[in-house]
């Protein structure tokens, strides 16, 4: 596809997708993944049926999440796309003919490359921002922190994260994916690539806080389910 052809693509999967109403499968989705979610209702994305295809065979249709992917000058580089269960709230299981699962969140083609950009989920609040790599991820990350978030797709464009400028940003908390340490490289790989774009914007004269949860292995959208568990069980009582 030509450059000019991507871009109509993704143009034309985001304008006829709907934004997001209360109730709607989106919003049930992401409410099952954080439980009470309470954030501004995001420009960001949008909700569509959409046909999934692989190697050119139409698995089937779902209602999808379509996430706008703007790069710091603003401009849609891709739209992100979570595939749905028609049913309940949750992700669909997608299964071509012999078996295989395939993965229900996907880009689509990408007019520009994704290098600095972001889905941007919520405005920022006195100059400050959140970055997370993954969409419940940063929900999440709002409900513990308070911040207002946005999410990279995954922990190599968190790294790459830009500030973009005229939004008035000096603060940057970065909230981390505690993974479990690659034995090739000794390092946890969500926290390496924070701690590279920690560094890289402290250098730009950006104040930064980088978060990363309890538990290894685990992830904000973890921690906070575990936080709302806790919060809900009763408190123990002394035998008489």
């Amino acid at each position: 596809m030509t450059p000019e052809a991507k871009r109509k693509r993704i143009d034309r999967q985001w304008t006829k997708a709907k934004p997001l109403a209360q109730g709607d499968h989106a919003m049930k989705y992401l409410a099952s993944r954080v439980p009470g979610l309470r954030a501004p209702r995001p420009i960001a994305l949008r909700l569509s049926t959409q046909e999934y295809w692989h190697e050119g065979t139409l698995i089937g249709q779902f209602p999808t999440i379509v996430a706008q992917f703007t790069l710091p000058d603003g401009r849609m580089a891709t739209v992100h796309r979570t595939a749905l269960d028609s049913v309940t709230p949750a992700k669909a299981t997608v299964m071509t003919a012999d078996g295989e699962i395939l993965d229900a969140k996907r880009n689509d083609v990408s007019a520009l490359p994704l290098a600095g950009g972001a889905v941007r989920l919520m405005p920022p609040r006195d100059g400050v921002l959140g970055v997370a790599e993954g969409l419940e991820t940063a929900y999440a990350a709002h409900m513990l922190f308070g911040v207002p978030t946005w999410y990279c797709l995954n922990r190599v464009l968190l790294s790459q994260f830009v500030v973009p400028e005229g939004l008035g940003i000096h603060t940057v908390h970065i909230f981390a994916d505690f993974d479990q340490i690659d034995p090739k490289t000794g390092k946890s790989p969500g926290m390496a690539d924070a701690l590279a774009l920690e560094k890289r914007l402290r250098v730009g004269g950006l104040k930064v806080v980088i978060h990363r949860p309890k538990l290894r292995g685990t992830d904000f959208c973890d921690e906070w389910k575990t936080s709302r568990q806790l919060s809900t069980m009763a408190p123990a009582t002394m035998p008489a």
